[in-house]
């Protein structure tokens, strides 16, 4: 079981991640989570062997995320690492999608 810290959703279910950067899905795919991955960017694919990155819907790059595509694959998370578009990060956030980044601000 897992639980989203601060959204109170628990679930049995393996959790679905989108990785909007190449850094995150490595750590994913090292620390053997790769089935939780839903959608990852066009440059994940060089960190992860190709099986792993293939079968992913591919949304874009670091820089330009396609929210839509985003949404309809239902993450429970979304990982990104680098100063998205305002409007990327307000689409996500008003679909009531999480998302975590290491970026300080964003706006």
């Amino acid at each position: 079981p897992y639980t989203i810290e601060g959204v109170g959703k628990s679930s049995t279910a393996l959790p679905r991640i989108v990785s909007l950067v190449p850094s995150a899905t490595c750590i994913l795919y090292e620390l053997g989570a790769t089935k939780c991955l839903v959608g990852v960017t066009r440059w994940c694919r060089y960190v992860m062997p190709p099986s792993g990155a293939v079968n992913r819907p591919i949304l874009g790059d670091c820089w330009h995320a396609d929210v839509a595509q985003i949404a309809a694959l239902r993450p429970d998370l979304v990982i990104g690492g680098v100063p998205y578009g305002p409007e990327v990060v307000k689409g996500l956030l008003a679909r009531g999608i999480r998302l975590r980044s290491d970026y300080v601000t964003l706006d």
